[in-house]
């Protein structure tokens, strides 16, 4: 039911987007809220708060997409068919394995976790796969052998071999010869026979496969790798242009593959630790370049305070005092922000909304504070608003001398270093001659 109510809701929201005239749902939502009052203009980052109501957005659908995707494949296919039976696997199919609830009348409860396993396969079916693994068997215990009468080579003894149920056990009527992994460890230097049991066990079903096989002197064995070297090297002798590559060795065939450096997973490593670092660093660059930017805006502040004193006391309004200070401001990125508040005031924005955009996009405590007193001003007339600005300028005055202050003492701070090193410099001068008389 949950599902449902939440598809419905994402339903409603692209519906309603369709009819408002939004571009996406998460517009609709950011819209909604400002509507209803549960969001305030001032208050918020309209296109970060709309770009983060997006990523949550996608991620609660995806998500509840995924949870319905995986409700529907647990609900679905139940191992319970009609009247209470359990349905076995298929003989090679393998085991199933089922939670059960077992519930009482009077309400008594138990959970069960239990295994379905698989058909058992009848006598007729078991000889058949039996003679079918006597002949799959062999090249598997080979391992590379050319024959079972020429064994250089360690064995290869699985205890399963896919596509059939047998377990197999491997026993030999001569021990010390062979381990049971199949590891020659005889070093003798005559060859020997030994015979190999392969015992195939299937619940109640057993049989046996012997195989004599004889053992090569130590001497006569030569591992694939020396071989294969061996054979190359022959290859070579001719001194042609072109060397043949060896078909077979020891009687087996071989196929050639050229072993070259993958790096692709380095690659998609560092390029995604690149994406990382990338992202990382653009933010604080970002962020630095806002700094700087607030900074430089900063130091046109007490001009700025300075000019709006001036032009009020020739009897200018506050509007075309802002105007004209715009307009004329040069090498101050602040100007442009007040030249864009007037083309906002000049489409029809109230002077006091396009100064409250202006301080959002100055950033800077230093202009909100300006802005309030513009709209204080606004409100009370010329005559408040320069008294008020008078004191702004004392105010805007000791703090640029706290701010030259404070830079002093950074470059200061930032000197130390260099007149260590160029101290410790002149000591080794002075020094090392004398350690040199010594």
């Amino acid at each position: 039911m949950i599902y449902v109510v939440i598809l419905l809701c994402f339903s409603v929201l692209y519906i309603r987007t369709r009819q408002i005239g939004k571009k996406n749902v998460s517009e609709t939502v950011v819209y909604y809220l400002l509507r209803y009052g549960l969001l305030k203009k001032k208050d918020f980052d309209r296109e970060l708060f709309t770009k983060n109501v997006k990523r949550t957005l996608l991620i609660l659908f995806t998500g509840t997409l995924l949870s319905l995707l995986t409700q529907f494949v647990n609900t679905g296919g139940s191992h319970i068919q009609g009247n209470n039976r359990l349905l076995r696997n298929a003989a090679g199919k393998g085991s199933n394995f089922v939670d059960l609830i077992a519930q009482s009348e009077d309400g008594a409860e138990s959970r069960i976790y239990f295994e379905i396993e698989e058909c058992a396969y009848t006598g007729e079916e078991l000889d058949k796969l039996f003679e079918e693994l006597k002949e799959e068997i062999k090249p598997l215990i080979l391992c590379g052998n050319s024959s079972f009468m020429n064994i250089c080579s360690d064995l290869y003894l699985p205890a399963h071999v896919k596509g059939y149920p047998f377990e197999l056990t491997y026993s030999f009527d001569r021990p010390g010869l062979i381990n049971e992994e199949g590891t020659l460890i005889w070093e003798g230097e005559e060859p020997e026979d030994v015979q190999i049991t392969v015992k195939a066990r299937y619940r109640d079903f057993e049989k046996e496969l012997a195989l004599l096989v004889r053992i090569c002197p130590q001497k006569e064995r030569e591992s694939f790798e020396e071989a294969a070297k061996n054979a190359l090297q022959k290859s070579s002798e001719a001194g042609e242009r072109e060397i043949l590559l060896p078909e077979e060795i020891n009687g087996q065939k071989v196929t050639w593959q050229e072993v070259k450096d993958n790096n692709s997973l380095f690659f998609l490593v560092f390029s995604v630790a690149a994406a990382v670092f990338v992202w990382i660093a653009s933010n604080k660059d970002e962020h630095r370049k806002r700094q700087d930017r607030i900074r430089v805006m900063e130091e046109e502040y007490g001009t700025i305070i300075s000019k709006f004193t001036m032009y009020l006391n020739a009897g200018q309004n506050i509007r075309k005092t802002w105007e004209t200070i715009a307009q004329k401001g040069r090498n101050n990125p602040v100007y442009g922000e007040m030249l864009y508040a007037k083309r906002e005031m000049d489409s029809g924005v109230r002077p006091e909304n396009a100064w409250n955009h202006f301080a959002v996009r100055v950033g800077s405590k230093r202009y909100v504070r300006f802005v309030t007193l513009l709209i204080q001003g606004q409100n009370k007339g010329n005559s408040m608003l320069l008294a008020q600005f008078r004191e702004e300028a004392k105010v805007c005055l000791e703090e640029q001398r706290a701010d030259k202050k404070r830079k002093g003492e950074e470059a200061s701070t930032k000197l130390l270093m260099p007149m260590t090193i160029t101290m410790a410099m002149i000591m080794l001068m002075i020094m090392f001659p004398a350690f040199l008389k010594i």
